[in-house]
């Protein structure tokens, strides 16, 4: 129930995938599996003590963790493929492992590696990767430091 607002907030942002439920989702699939172990050597060891019950729990538990895990390693499109052209770039259209493995850039390097690649294998970049985007926030800091510098401060 804690992660439907964080799914929710996700989806008002636009984003493909959220890498702080990831995160989450890996966590608790590495305590899970922890638990089952020990769930498991428990009932080996000590079958008086431990029931049949709790492992049982502990490995569905496990499962539906595993489930949630890989979905969460698939982008989810149901917004963002309407409003996306073909040539936008697919980092924006990659979930958090894919950006997190490079493996959204992995057709263009297979097309680079089977022939040279040209202008119009090329994808488009994203907004916050362009020079108009980036341009006055560079300028407004040059300016500072230029000044900064005239000033004779030191620097950091």
């Amino acid at each position: 129930l804690l992660t439907l607002p964080l799914i929710r907030l996700e989806h008002r942002k636009h984003a493909v995938s959220s890498p702080v439920l990831f995160i989450f989702w890996l966590l608790l699939f590495v305590c899970d599996c922890l638990l089952v172990y020990h769930a498991g050597f428990c009932r080996l060891q000590y079958p008086e003590l431990s029931s049949e019950f709790q492992l049982v729990s502990l490995s569905c538990q496990l499962a539906l963790t595993v489930c949630q895990l890989l979905l969460h390693c698939v982008p989810d499109y149901s917004r963002l493929a309407l409003r996306q052209a073909p040539s936008s770039s697919p980092e924006q259209r990659a979930s958090f492992p894919m950006r997190l493995t490079y493996w959204w850039a992995f057709p263009m390097m297979l097309t680079g590696w089977r022939r040279p690649l040209t202008a119009a294998d090329m994808f488009d970049l994203g907004a916050a990767n362009r020079v108009a985007t980036s341009e006055a926030r560079f300028d407004l800091l040059w300016l500072q430091e230029r000044r900064r510098f005239a000033d004779g401060q030191p620097g950091f």
